[in-house]
């Protein structure tokens, strides 16, 4: 058994050509800790001063 089959059928390629390169820059920047499992992030509109996050609660 290989490991391919092992992990069930292959899947499309969801992107199956090349992205053209731009001159768009991406930055990081943490704005939280402390989060387990937080899984959206989301702003009130007009409010760009506040972003609050959902984290996923339950047994880790």
């Amino acid at each position: 058994m290989t490991a391919a089959f092992a992990l069930g059928p292959q899947l499309r390629d969801p992107i199956p050509e090349l992205i053209p390169q731009t001159q768009a820059t991406v930055a990081l920047e943490e704005i939280a800790t402390g989060l387990n499992a937080p899984v959206k992030g989301t702003f009130a509109p007009g409010d760009n001063k506040h972003l609050f996050v959902i984290e996923q609660t339950g047994p880790a």
